[in-house]
């Protein structure tokens, strides 16, 4: 039987067909193939010629606070509350040990660690290496932005809650690289955690460092008072004078009384030619003038020694006092110089950073599979656009 399209029977069209359906199918296999093994061979071509190898270098620190004991007399005055989230024990350190974890990753993850990274060993000359790498390329000038995303690439870092524990991976292009890299990041994190509590510390610090020395100040201005008043008045100890004058009037009135006696017993003899008569009443009259100058030296009118010792009693009170304070506000100032110094942290290297003899990344398994991943899914989305086509082409 045969067709009366160009001559063509129904065995030739058939075979007709056939032969082109197979060569669209062996088309569309070779398309898929070259879609999907064509980021394959890129990712072959990159290992082999292009790619740099980088070495890792891992380091595990944990930030610490400092471990100092209340003395006797606060513990037993500290409530249960106060102790419980005392520094350095109990749910206070482990809170603070999540805080500080915290912010030592955040810091870690910043512009300014990487900032300050650079200044102290000069990080671009790490990155900068000259290579055809396409991935891993810095310009030597390159801008800030463009530093901190290269940062970004080669640092990073994790928090171990748990165990408290900050995990430091740094990738180089050599050992040495990497292992400098991790020491500078190391040094700079041991500033941020020297400096961490600082302002909280010199704010606990200060009220009682201007009360000492306002009490330093006093102090001195009270003994510099009692040592005026004493060149002043030409007298060191006007409370020895005064103890001196209250036994001189003690021995003048006894003596004066022995007199006395004796002028009266002179006087009963009723002898006005008595030879000792006139001498006992001088004796009498010289004791009783002593008496009354001695008296008055200490408790009469002008510059006495009362007067003295009123003033000097007054000073010596002002001193005395300023001493007490002078030893109260140091006291003070010591407490609280102990408590800022359970608030100094400090960084705790649990495993220095080395760094990996052979190369860690490009991982050739991991780069191959993510580009044949890549391959087979934009095979998939060239068939789906395919069949999109031709659906809406004979719609």
């Amino acid at each position: 039987m045969t067709s009366s399209f160009e001559g063509e029977t129904t065995l030739d069209v058939r075979r007709r067909l056939g032969t082109e359906a197979r060569k669209k199918r062996l088309s569309q296999n070779l398309t898929g193939l070259g879609v999907v093994f064509t980021p394959v061979a890129l990712g072959v071509i990159y290992l082999l010629f292009l790619a740099m190898p980088q070495f890792q270098a891992e380091t595990r620190f944990n930030v610490q606070a400092s471990q100092m004991s209340n003395s006797s007399g606060s513990s037993n005055s500290a409530s249960p509350m106060t102790s419980l989230f005392s520094t350095g024990g109990g749910l206070g350190a482990l809170a603070s040990g999540f805080v500080d974890g915290w912010a030592v990753q955040d810091f870690l993850n910043s512009r300014d660690c990487m900032r300050q990274l650079d200044q102290k060993i000069d990080l671009r000359k790490y990155l900068s290496k000259p290579s055809l790498d396409p991935l891993n390329q810095l310009d030597a000038h390159a801008n800030e932005d463009q530093l901190y995303q290269a940062y970004q690439k080669v640092v990073h870092n994790s928090y171990n809650m748990i165990e408290q524990i900050n995990v430091l991976d740094v990738d180089a292009f050599s050992p040495q690289d990497s292992t400098a890299i991790s020491n500078g990041l190391l040094s700079v994190v041991q500033d941020f955690v020297n400096k961490m509590d600082q302002q909280g510390i010199d704010d606990a610090l200060k009220v009682n460092r201007q009360t000492l020395q306002t009490a330093e100040d006093q102090d001195k201005a009270a003994l510099a008072a009692v040592t005026s008043w004493r060149l002043a008045n030409g007298n060191v100890d006007p409370t020895a004078d005064a103890t001196m004058l209250m036994t001189q009037v003690g021995l003048v009135e006894s003596s004066l009384s022995t007199a006395q006696v004796t002028l009266d017993q002179i006087k009963d003899m009723h002898n006005p030619n008595h030879p000792m008569l006139q001498p006992a009443e001088r004796q009498v009259e010289a004791l009783t003038q002593r008496l009354a100058d001695l008296r008055a030296k200490m408790s009469g009118q002008g510059n006495t020694s009362a007067s003295q010792l009123k003033t000097y009693v007054e000073l010596t009170n002002a001193q005395t006092f300023a001493d007490q304070n002078l030893m109260a506000a140091r006291q003070n100032y010591h407490q609280s110089f102990v408590t800022a110094m359970a608030l100094q942290r400090y960084l705790s290297i649990i495993a220095a950073p080395v760094s990996e003899v052979r190369p860690s990344m490009p991982n050739p398994v991991y780069l191959l599979l993510t580009a044949f991943a890549i391959g087979v899914g934009a095979w998939g989305l060239l068939s789906l656009v395919q069949a999109l086509y031709r659906s809406f082409r004979h719609a």
